[in-house]
């Protein structure tokens, strides 16, 4: 019966990418839809949709899990949208990761897994930090995460224009890099076609606000994010059973999600 009824009530779009033509489309469209019931009825397209960080908004997920590591993934966002913010943490990523890398990895052998990253949520963007950790429990690492989000600032403070141009380059040139092969090339159109854009231009809009990033930019990208008390964050926090006695870390404000389903009835969502 449930597939009676997902075969029956569906909106079916197809992409194709690759060595085409039109007569090569219509044959799939066609055959696809043969296999369509004939009482079948469109419906409305929808998809997933994404958090709406909002102004002070702080998202904790607590649990125990049965290997012995801590793991921490602890993100703030931007709290404009947009593509310019999406840019900026871009460049900002390259150095934050390296700092982050080298600082938790290899000067305090922390974890091997840890590291500094940027990541999109739909229009918004964030940045933040994650870490494998068989040394320290869940509320002396987020303790950790803290200090570092302080001593980075101090390394981006004094951070040279040369420096930055290097960021920058390095940005744009992996932005504009050819693709290596079909997967690479399809990736950008895609995303852009499961959003609706048919423009296709995502990444070219992305590589044009990158080529105006400054360093006064990212700076105020990290005064907004990481520094802003009032920035969205999303924490997640697994306890190793080698750490089962000690305690998680309780953020200020925090919204602490016990039910997944209750949690997601109650945040907004971008349209």
């Amino acid at each position: 019966q449930l597939k009676q009824q997902t075969f029956g009530n569906n909106e079916l779009r197809v992409f194709t990418f690759g060595n085409y033509n039109q007569q090569d489309v219509d044959a799939i469209a066609k055959a696809l839809t043969a296999v369509l019931p004939v009482a079948h009825k469109a419906t409305e397209f929808a998809r997933s949709k994404a958090w709406l960080p909002q102004p002070g908004e702080t998202i904790v997920l607590q649990k125990d899990i049965d290997v012995a590591d801590v793991a921490i993934i602890d993100m703030t966002v931007h709290p404009i949208a947009g593509y310019k913010q999406k840019a900026q943490a871009q460049v900002l990523q390259g150095h934050f990761s390296t700092i982050a890398f080298d600082k938790l990895r290899t000067e305090e052998q922390l974890a091997y897994a840890v590291d500094g990253l940027a990541r999109p949520i739909e229009d918004y963007s964030a940045i933040g930090l994650f870490i494998q950790t068989p040394v320290k429990d869940a509320q002396t690492m987020q303790a950790r995460f803290e200090e570092f989000k302080k001593q980075y600032a101090v390394e981006l403070d004094t951070m040279s224009e040369e420096t930055f141009a290097q960021l920058k380059n390095a940005a744009l040139v992996s932005l504009k890099e050819q693709p290596k092969n079909l997967s690479d090339e399809m990736g950008p159109l895609i995303g852009d076609w499961y959003r609706e854009n048919f423009a296709f231009d995502s990444k070219e809009k992305l590589i044009a606000e990158v080529e105006k990033v400054t360093l006064a930019d990212i700076k105020d990208y990290y005064q907004q994010t990481m520094l802003n008390p009032q920035a969205a964050r999303l924490n997640v926090q697994l306890r190793g059973s080698k750490f089962a006695d000690k305690p998680f870390a309780d953020l200020p404000k925090q919204t602490l999600v016990t039910d997944l389903q209750a949690h997601f009835n109650g945040i907004k969502l971008q349209k």
